[in-house]
């Protein structure tokens, strides 16, 4: 079966990422505070070691495998009252968040990680805050920090990339998982199956939708809903012939 479609491979990759790109919008900084040690301490001791005061793109480490406890504050602004409120954390490394008690909630790993992306994006850099945020809400979190990443190897020499209050776009968070699971199915398929072909035909249509030239405008509505509209048909596909061996990519 002839293959008609004019998007590449490539131009596909560039869709995905601009929706990844798109689904997180920044609000307002958070404030660090970090006290750091060569050895990991307990919660109850985590104001003992160097204290820093610190804003993304401050250095925080001086080694690898150096540790810290940050502490993050902030304010939800009142303009996001109604909306999707999440945190965004970047320590160039990993990290652990706790509840007020130190106990784990959460992973985070910085998106510079050394991870293999044939197997999923590595980063986990969102926290999620609030469903429907009111407005005013205070952030106090506690997040414990390992200035490396696999094999001990030292990301961005130790900068804090990242510490923000961001609005989490619902549908375009949704379109992200639909699109990049169809693309990490398309890319298992032999390039000339009659599969491939209808899932390729099937993305190039939702990409049309969305190009990435609108971006400098913003997605709107309407957009995001005429791509997701192009996909459950592909879906139907991905049901039938994805292999076992394949797993949809992280977040």
């Amino acid at each position: 079966m002839p293959d008609s479609s004019v998007t590449t491979s490539r131009s596909l990759a560039d869709i995905e990422q601009a929706i990844k790109a798109a689904v997180y919008t920044p609000i307002a900084e958070l404030r660090a505070t970090a006290w750091v040690t060569p050895e990991p301490v307990p919660f109850a001791e985590r104001r003992q070691g160097r204290k820093l005061v610190l804003r993304p793109g401050q250095h925080w480490s001086k080694a690898a495998f150096d540790c810290a406890w940050f502490h993050f504050t902030g304010t939800v602004p009142a303009a996001a009252a109604g909306t999707n409120i999440v945190l965004l954390i970047d320590l160039s490394g990993e990290g652990c968040v706790a509840d007020e008690g130190g106990r784990p909630v959460l992973g985070l790993t910085s998106i510079s990680s050394g991870f293999s992306r044939e197997l999923g994006e590595p980063g986990k850099r969102v926290v999620p805050f609030h469903g429907n945020a009111a407005g005013g809400e205070a952030v106090d979190l506690w997040v414990e920090a390992g200035a490396n990443d696999l094999f001990g190897v030292r990301r961005n020499n130790g900068v804090l990339q990242e510490a923000a209050i961001a609005i989490r776009n619902p549908d375009l968070h949704a379109l992200q998982y639909d699109f990049e699971m169809l693309h990490a199915l398309l890319r298992q398929l032999p390039e000339d199956s009659g599969r491939a072909v209808q899932l390729r035909r099937t993305l190039d249509r939702a990409g049309a939708l969305l190009r990435l030239g609108d971006l400098i405008g913003g997605w709107v509505p309407p957009q995001v809903h005429a791509e997701r509209d192009e996909l459950p048909s592909a879906l139907g596909v991905a049901r039938q012939t994805q292999p076992a061996a394949v797993h949809p990519p992280g977040p």
